[in-house]
């Protein structure tokens, strides 16, 4: 007997006419990102400190018919943060997801500590599945967080690593 006021496991996958922003979506992990959510149904807004990036990500994705919007952000600057959400909830009424994805620039980073290939040799040898995420390995536990099936998952980093973290 199915009970009219349970809601199928898929459905709460859905994302359709979500607002998502998503910081530093002009690298590499940000524009998977903002693929994975835009494949969703997100309307993505993406954006970095390097605006010219953003643009032809945001493109990329309308050719594929998805919504998608390229903006200047600097997560290191609170004027600049305050004035974007601003605009966001301006513009579209809401923020529905935020995927903080923006790094801000410290130093040197590990593999440049211990050399490239030391590093990668290193990483798949000492995580248990052996090798880099790679784009559906991050897709998926995006989707998630940003879906009502994680409605009840709060203060919580899920480590997509591979098993990095284990040792």
């Amino acid at each position: 007997m199915k009970n009219d006021f349970i809601i199928s496991v898929l459905e709460k996958f859905k994302l359709d006419r979500q607002i998502a922003v998503v910081t530093g979506s002009a690298g590499l992990y940000g524009e998977l990102i903002s693929t994975a959510l835009a494949e969703a149904g997100v309307r993505v807004i993406i954006s970095s400190r390097n605006g010219k990036k953003c643009e032809p990500v945001a493109s990329s994705l309308r050719q594929q018919g998805l919504l998608a919007s390229g903006h200047d952000l600097d997560v290191g600057s609170e004027p600049a943060m305050r004035e974007f959400v601003a605009w966001v909830v301006a513009e579209y009424g809401r923020i529905d997801t935020l995927a903080n994805n923006a790094v801000l620039k410290y130093g040197s980073g590990v593999a440049e500590s211990f050399g490239e290939n030391e590093f990668v040799g290193n990483y798949k040898r000492f995580t248990p599945m052996g090798r880099f995420a790679d784009d559906e390995d991050i897709k998926g536990p995006i989707v998630f967080l940003a879906s009502s099936a994680a409605s009840y998952v709060t203060w919580h980093t899920l480590i997509v690593a591979g098993g990095w973290t284990s040792w």
